[in-house]
């Protein structure tokens, strides 16, 4: 799975990446029953310029603040 990273906050998911290629993605209900669901694996940054990016942005809805994109190869899942 990808995600589009922006502009605007640090960096610190792109530099601890970097550092160990280890990823969480956790996701929670804000409405109804409090579930959550965290997929673990790891991760890569795909950045303007690199060669799998155009691919990846035909996938997601254009805006300037694109920093980059995160490739996550999913190891794990934990639903509660």
């Amino acid at each position: 799975m990808a995600y589009q990273d922006y502009t605007g906050s640090g960096a610190e998911t792109v530099a601890h990446l970097r550092e160990n290629g280890r990823i969480v993605l956790m996701f929670c209900a804000f409405e109804g029953k409090p579930e959550i669901a965290r997929l673990h694996g790891q991760g890569e940054v795909i950045l303007p310029g690199d060669t799998a990016f155009d691919g990846i942005a035909e996938h997601f809805l254009p805006n300037p603040g694109t920093r980059a994109f995160v490739w996550v190869s999913v190891t794990k899942k934990d639903l509660s």
